[in-house]
């Protein structure tokens, strides 16, 4: 099914789970049920949707940064909201609104050869050390730079799989709950950042 959402539009996505139904522990119905919104725009945001069809999510809603919808009352149920645009603002404004509404969220963020996912539980903040990396990449990165499409995929890629992680998390998946992964695309390096001084949400 697909639909326009004033400005958002919803995908179906389960059709394409792309032989994941040939994995025993890959729970496809649990997925096929989640709805995830993603908040962004451009080529990351292509490419976790496209992550996240691929892995079997039942629906996607794919709504610009800048659009209203978190400002308003969601649509229907929510499973997860990932964000992938470059605005604080909109940024903050998906922090409030899953603290409200107690649903997980991960923050995704790419320059040109850095990428960044940070994910938050309901109750489980980021540590201060986490939220200050990602802040500086954040301050790295001119609005007006265009994504490069290569690390776009990389991060598409690890963000949809994350989003599945923390969807599954109830089967034992681990997630980056609290934690952020940093990936240096120039010196193929990824690293952790673990909790240190947990802020509550």
């Amino acid at each position: 099914m697909a639909e326009t959402l004033r400005g958002a539009v919803r995908q179906a996505s389960g059709a394409r789970a792309c032989g994941m139904e040939l994995v025993p522990f890959w729970d496809l119905e649990l997925l096929g049920a989640a709805t995830v919104l993603v908040v962004g725009r451009g080529a990351l945001q292509d490419e976790i949707v496209r992550g996240l069809s691929r892995l079997g999510l039942g629906t996607v809603v794919v709504a610009e940064a800048s659009h209203p919808l978190l400002s308003e009352p969601l649509p229907g149920q929510v499973d997860l909201i990932v964000h992938c645009g470059g605005d604080p603002c909109s940024r903050g404004g998906v922090r409030a609104t899953c603290r409200r509404l107690a649903i997980p969220w991960i923050d995704v963020r790419l320059d040109v050869f850095h990428g960044l996912i940070a994910t938050t539980l309901p109750g489980r903040e980021a540590t201060k050390e986490a939220d200050g990396a990602a802040e500086r990449l954040a301050s790295q990165r001119e609005s007006e730079i265009p994504a490069n499409p290569a690390m776009a995929a990389i991060m598409g890629g690890l963000a949809a799989q994350e989003a599945a992680k923390v969807l599954l998390r109830a089967k034992g998946f681990p997630t980056l709950a609290g934690r952020i992964c940093l990936v240096d695309g120039q010196s193929y390096r990824m690293s952790v950042i673990e909790p240190a001084i947990p802020i509550v949400a």
